[in-house]
């Protein structure tokens, strides 16, 4: 194939195949004329390179996973996108208090404090190595609340356990203020 076939097939500009060529990501072959020809493995180097770049990588990422098989990268980037979605998830759920304590011009001291502590938060986890996977803890949790909710004939007691773990899990799950209350429980059993 060559480039306006390639281009049009993979829905990738020239410019972009270009660049990749002239970054070292790819090396098409030319024919008898000096036009590039793109092979298969051209092309599936060019799908790995779109989808790498849907997912959020720069070309020297890519570079370093492509041509140099830093896998750690990944990793890196799930945890940057990990933070990244901490902060917008703990935006959206201090965005309506914010909104009150300013329409009602109230004073921001309290929610400020705590607002700084739930984003120190992942700080935190990150330079004591403390961890605590929420997305698994609220999994542990509704897996309870289902074992306990199967047994709801059997008494009160997995009735009412089954009501807590999955009300627990939904805190956790909606709740950076509860997420920021199980953090410190942690930090101080660890002391």
């Amino acid at each position: 194939m060559y480039i306006q076939e390639i281009s049009q097939k993979l829905q990738l500009s020239k410019k972009a195949i270009n660049l990749y060529e002239e970054k070292g990501l790819i090396q098409p072959q030319k024919d008898d004329h000096g036009y590039r020809i793109y092979l298969e493995k051209e092309k599936q180097t060019l799908l790995k390179i779109k989808q790498l770049r849907r997912l959020g990588f720069h070309l020297e990422e890519i570079k370093k996973v492509l041509l140099e098989k830093q896998y750690h990268i990944f990793d890196q980037k799930k945890t940057e996108y990990q933070e990244k979605l901490f902060q917008i998830n703990t935006s959206i759920q201090y965005i309506d208090d914010i909104k009150e304590t300013l329409m009602n011009e109230n004073d921001i001291n309290e929610i400020s404090q705590e607002i700084d502590q739930t984003y120190h938060l992942e700080v935190s986890f990150n330079q004591e190595n403390t961890e605590i996977n929420f997305d698994k803890l609220c999994i542990y949790l509704f897996t309870l609340a289902w074992v306990f909710a199967s047994k709801v004939e059997v008494n009160f007691l997995c009735e009412f356990l089954s009501y807590t773990f999955y009300i627990s899990a939904f805190l956790i799950y909606a709740s950076s203020r509860v997420r920021l209350f199980l953090f410190k429980i942690v930090r101080f059993f660890e002391k």
